[in-house]
């Protein structure tokens, strides 16, 4: 998930997009896009042909496990380049970003995962729209997130030790997109989940000890279009209303998971693309599947045991995918 959403990030910058290397001499002057591929990231010093050019709007570095070694690189790139939109410094290892990133005014987009040593963020980034951290913490630091209101999307990626999320997540009234990946210790959810009223798409993927959805309180999510839940071997399955306009729901890696769970005909009229993967005991689609009658695509992949289509299925006149794989 990490590297879909980094490269739809640069994948809008079309011909303006550069990718830069120890051997690279010039760079045009209408770059506003720049990626490190294989630069040595171990020096403080910024490439002469990047520090030459005109105002960057972009800085990520494409080698995948490699990032800043130093924060007096990422010091440097904020020094020369204050337009700079999004700023990509996943995989590097220091425990504190730089104060001047809050100076940053026009940053949108802040990936600092793959890092658990950064302990917090500065309190002048509440203009950030987009944030991936990681943390090695067993629980966020006071205040690391409560303060960006105006942020849209939140990827919170392998934290091994963390076992609850902030209660600061109440605050991010803007939020759109939330997601949970790679909690192995993770046993509940904060009640601020509520709060998110504006939250559109939610994924919660590998937490192994995550055993019981606050469901009330994804209850209140109204405006939820995308639910994907993967990789939570003790999830059990409750009841949950008020789904109407969910679009899309994936559910894979749940061995409790037997059949589709009932709260799901409340998004009849809505929902459009339902994936059932990898889980074991998965044995029966409901009759009540014809009343999903906007559903498009059904994929079920890689559950063993199996199964016979119920005879309502003709009701499904929009769809036009049908995929069983087991």
């Amino acid at each position: 998930m990490h590297d879909l959403v980094h490269d739809l990030a640069l994948s809008a910058a079309g011909v303006e997009f550069f990718a830069v290397n120890s051997h690279m001499q010039n760079i045009s002057g209408e770059v506003r896009r720049v990626t490190f591929s294989d630069y040595d990231l171990s020096g403080r010093e910024l490439p002469a042909s990047v520090v030459s050019n005109r105002p960057l709007r972009t800085i990520s570095f494409s080698v995948d496990g490699v990032g800043p070694m130093s924060s007096m690189f990422v010091e440097n790139c904020i020094a020369r380049f204050m337009q700079l939109r999004v700023l990509d410094i996943s995989d590097s290892c220091f425990d504190e970003l730089p104060s001047s990133v809050g100076e940053l005014n026009y940053l949108r987009y802040l990936d600092v995962s793959a890092n658990g040593s950064i302990k917090e963020l500065p309190d002048s980034i509440n203009n950030l729209r987009h944030l991936h951290i990681t943390t090695n913490e067993a629980s966020f630091p006071d205040k690391a997130i409560g303060c960006l209101s105006s942020l849209r999307s939140l990827y919170i990626r392998s934290c091994k030790n963390l076992v609850s999320l902030s209660e600061d997540l109440l605050h991010l009234t803007s939020l759109r997109t939330l997601a949970i990946i790679g909690y192995p210790r993770l046993t509940f959810f904060p009640s601020a989940m509520k709060h998110l009223t504006a939250l559109e798409n939610l994924l919660i993927v590998d937490c192994e000890e995550l055993t019981l959805l606050e469901w009330q309180d994804i209850e209140g999510l109204r405006m939820l279009r995308s639910l994907v839940i993967g990789g939570l071997p003790e999830l059990e399955s409750k009841d949950v209303q008020c789904l109407e306009n969910l679009q899309i729901l994936v559910l894979a890696g749940l061995p409790q998971l037997v059949s589709l769970p009932r709260w799901l005909e409340g998004a009849s009229a809505t929902l459009q693309y339902l994936r059932v993967e990898r889980c074991p005991n998965f044995a029966a689609l409901p009759k009540w599947l014809e009343n999903l009658t906007a559903l498009e695509k059904l994929e079920i992949s890689k559950c063993r045991k199996s199964f016979s289509l119920p005879e309502g299925m003709s009701c499904l006149t929009n769809l036009k995918v049908l995929h069983i794989d087991n």
